[in-house]
């Protein structure tokens, strides 16, 4: 056999030719099938009244068909599978693709989709009226009935079976829970009763991917997961269990789900405990497969019918059934489960109990916890065993991912460094990072804006004492793991730990620089709160934004910094109208919502009075951040004006030192000065530029500078207005 498949019709060719010669076994058997409803026919005195009426000679006839035989079988001696001749042909043509840097069609789908040779055979005999219009006058023969060019459920199950026991198993491969109904390859068409009757029809794009009409060496082997696939079918990762801290407890609610002797398992932890991971893993210990249940009331019974028929176990995601757009399903869900014998896992980061399913169902519960630096560390290693120790030490301190996440961090490391040319250990260093960084945003946050830390501790001008205080604040998370984990101190604090800290001071004074200069010393990103999106003016909204912003962080390992925190963190006040009982519910949740964050989280206010006591009480640093001194000032005028700024020589900024100005005030003003100069032509920033920056920065602030005031430094040039 010679194919050319140097081209795309030299492809197609080539993809058609292996289709035909897939189709000469389904030819033998519709041959046998016809054979065998002519012997039928032969039978009646008027076979051509059939499909009218049912004749008294057909009842006797059928009753006969039924007598000695539980299903309709066309002929046990043909063979649906291609002979050794065939066999020899395929293999030809599966050597030119090859050859060719090709998967054939046909194979490509029965390889992805993980099809049996009956489930192929199902296919390629829907696909027949497609083919060819003959099939479906042929078909309509076989079940003597003109209007049924498909094969039904019954037909397809005939054609293919050697005995009664065989036909009964392809008819369960065929119910509407089998493969190949649930990830709609072939679809039903018809009323449901009797469901043998259905009739099959291939899903639309079946004969185009198959006769290669999308086919190109970049699509070859990719694609039919993309289109054919179950919805509600979760991939269980046979992940260690000993990545967990109670990896034993999750072994043993596996061994137990295999065993059948439990029925319910509870799973709750925080975003950082790997939930999900933890489910995955338990269902693939158990040997079961996993389905997750639908929220939706007309695909309840479908789900829990579908998973009793794949023996699978059952995902129910708590946080998603409590929000308030499903609580409403909370019954039928419960209604649903109870009568059941599916195994069920129960998971989420807060509890749900359902008495109903408690009282009928054995149960073990498991509440997971974040794994703790050790074991971060000792994940690293498995998951990476070339890693360095300083470099999984690292990683474990700066990002708390679950084992899910590590395993992705490690694919999206790999990819980056393939893509990027990353040969050398320091860039492929780098691309784990990177990697990270990018697996722990999960999604954008909608009420949080990253900053990236690109100023560090000497772009900080504050007294040194200051100085050395903001510092500390870093020093003190990044020795949290091992006062609270190691030395105990975890076990006695209220809520999650981690560190507050208010930064106090007038605007300007630097707080939102020196929790910048924070977050790029321990190494985390820094998530900036928009107030203008957390805030809600609907009952209950506030508190939810505020719940996604933490666990937005949370789930990031990043610092949390809120600016201008008295807006949010203000006093509770007497309830004199409604919105006042609202408005204390914010405060209060808040504050819950700040105990149980076991990370950093930085507030910045220039009203410290108006804090609420109760986050006073859970600060562990409060700073004042004061108007900066003379010599502060100069250093802060200094680094206003960078190396490459045409700075007049002659400007002598230490004559400024005297104005109370605040670092963004100087650097405001300087800012201002060189768009003077350079608006007007000028090669230099002189005196009166900067002059006139500092007149502007004061009107802006609603305060008054006189000539007197500059007197030291503005000696010659008149004042620019």
């Amino acid at each position: 056999m010679t194919v050319t498949v140097d081209t795309r019709t030299g492809r197609m060719e080539l993809a058609a030719k292996h289709l035909q010669l897939n189709m000469q076994p389904i030819q033998r058997i519709l041959q046998a099938a016809v054979s065998a409803q002519k012997k039928i026919s032969a039978e009646l005195l008027r076979h051509d009244v059939t499909p009218l009426c049912v004749s008294d000679d057909q009842v006797g006839q059928l009753l006969r068909q039924v007598g000695d035989r539980l299903c309709f079988l066309a002929d046990r001696s043909a063979d649906w599978r291609l002979n050794d001749a065939e066999r020899r042909m395929q293999d030809e043509l599966r050597k030119h693709a090859e050859n060719t840097g090709l998967v054939l069609p046909l194979d490509d789908m029965v390889r992805q989709l993980a099809l049996t040779e009956f489930e192929k055979g199902a296919v390629l005999v829907c696909l027949a009226p497609d083919l060819h219009r003959a099939y479906g006058r042929i078909l309509a023969y076989i079940h003597d009935d003109l209007n049924c060019n498909w094969p039904t459920i019954g037909l397809l199950c005939s054609l293919m079976s050697q005995s009664e026991a065989q036909w009964l198993q392809y008819r369960h491969t065929l119910s509407i829970h089998g493969r190949l109904r649930r990830l709609g390859l072939i679809r039903t068409t018809g009323e449901a009763v009797p469901e043998s009757q259905l009739a099959c029809r291939p899903a639309p794009g079946v004969l185009e991917r198959l006769s290669g009409i999308r086919w190109t060496p970049a699509e070859a082997g990719m694609g039919w997961r993309d289109q054919f696939f179950d919805p509600q079918a979760v991939a269980s990762e046979p992940l260690d269990f000993n990545l967990f801290p109670e990896g034993r407890q999750l072994e043993s609610a596996a061994r137990a789900l295999h065993q059948g002797s439990l029925e319910l398992l509870a799973v709750w932890g925080r975003p950082t405990a790997g939930v999900a991971a933890a489910v995955q893993a338990v269902a693939a210990g158990s040997g079961k497969p996993l389905r997750i249940l639908p929220l939706s009331v007309t695909a309840l019974q479908d789900a829990v019918a579908a998973a009793s028929h794949l023996q699978a176990v059952l995902w129910v995601d708590s946080d998603r059934l409590l929000e308030d757009e499903n609580r409403h399903l909370s019954r039928e869900v419960i209604a649903h489960l109870l009568p059941g014998t599916v195994p069920l896992i129960i998971s989420g980061q807060y509890p749900w109990r359902p008495t109903e399913l408690l009282v009928h169902r054995n149960c073990y519960e498991i509440q997971l916890s974040p794994p703790d630096e050790r074991l971060r560390i000792e994940n690293w290693r498995q998951v990476i065993p070339e890693l360095p120790q300083g470099r999984a030490e690292a990683l474990a301190q700066r990002f708390h991912l679950d084992p899910r996440g590590l395993l992705a961090a490690k694919r999206t490391a790999e990819i980056l460094a393939r893509l990027d040319g990353h040969g050398t250990a320091d860039q492929q260093a780098d691309s784990l990072e990177e990697a990270c960084s990018r697996v722990a945003q999960i999604r954008a946050g909608r009420f949080t804006n990253p900053v990236t830390p690109k100023r560090g501790p000497h772009d900080l001008i504050l007294p040194p004492e200051l100085h050395n205080q903001v510092l500390e604040v870093a020093r003190f998370y990044k020795t949290l793991p091992l006062v609270d984990e190691h030395w105990g101190f975890g076990r006695l604090a209220t809520g999650a730990g981690g560190i507050k800290a208010l930064f106090a001071g007038d605007s300007g004074t630097g707080k939102t620089l020196a929790a910048e200069v924070i977050a790029g010393q321990i190494g985390l990103p820094m998530l900036k709160i928009d107030l203008s999106q957390l805030v809600s003016k609907w009952v209950g909204e506030t508190e939810k934004n505020i719940d996604a912003a933490f666990c937005e962080a949370e789930v990031r390992h990043a610092m949390l910094f809120f600016d201008e925190a008295d807006t949010l963190f203000g006093k509770r006040g007497e309830i004199q109208q409604g919105s006042d009982r609202y408005a204390n519910l914010e405060v209060g949740y808040l504050l819950q919502r700040l105990e149980q964050f076991p990370g950093l989280v930085v507030l910045a206010s220039n009203l410290k009075d108006e804090i609420d006591e109760g986050f006073t009480r859970r600060f562990h640093v409060i700073l004042h951040f004061p108007r900066p001194r003379e010599q502060e000032r100069l250093r802060l005028w200094q680094m206003a004006f960078p190396p490459s700024a045409p700075l007049d020589n002659r400007v002598d900024l230490s004559a400024l030192t005297h104005l109370d100005m605040t670092g963004a005030g100087i650097f405001n003003a300087s800012h201002t000065a060189g768009l003077l100069a350079a608006g007007e032509g000028s090669e230099i920033i002189c005196r009166r530029h900067i002059v006139a920056g500092i007149a502007r920065q004061y009107h802006r602030e609603s305060r008054v500078i006189g000539p007197s005031d500059l007197n030291r430094f503005f000696k010659v040039e008149p004042l620019y207005n």
